[in-house]
């Protein structure tokens, strides 16, 4: 069982690990995004001669919609790690279940196989003790007959 688990556990670690450098991925993708869109939004601006508070709310605007996305994409890193964290304990679980029935049915089997050995040994014992039993109460029997014989069934 500790070698299946330490498997659930291990598998759980490597998605877990491989899902937040995932995450770390996208946010470092955002922050480039970022960058090229604050730089796309300078030259756009240079070249209709926008003024500084365009320039601003423009900026503004591309560090929300920067900090909803990685929102977002935190909000989906959480529900993939829980899920995974789900998975794993229901896994460990099911492991666990597994272990539990298969003690027990050797439990079973195990006393199925001292029942079965307990009767046979007692029908054993009744059967030579019945064949005894008949063994004598023949050789009685005749003992009493040829008694019967030689004393002329006094």
């Amino acid at each position: 069982m500790d070698k299946n688990a330490s498997q659930f556990n291990s598998m759980y670690g490597d998605l877990r690990r491989q899902t937040l450098e995932n995450s770390y991925r996208n946010n470092a993708a955002l922050m480039g995004t970022v960058g090229s869109e604050m730089s796309k939004a300078r030259r756009n601006a240079l070249e209709s001669g926008a003024s500084a508070d365009l320039r601003l709310a423009e900026n503004v605007n591309t560090l929300l919609s920067v900090q909803n996305k990685q929102s977002e994409q935190s909000l989906e890193t959480s529900n993939q790690l829980a899920q995974q964290l789900l998975n794993q304990r229901q896994a460990a679980m099911g492991v666990r279940s597994a272990w539990g029935q298969a003690q027990s049915a050797n439990t079973q089997s195990k006393i199925g196989f001292k029942q079965g050995t307990a009767e046979r040994a007692e029908n054993y014992a009744n059967n030579r003790f019945d064949t005894e039993n008949t063994v004598y109460n023949t050789d009685l029997q005749q003992w009493e007959d040829k008694y019967n014989t030689v004393n002329g069934g006094l």
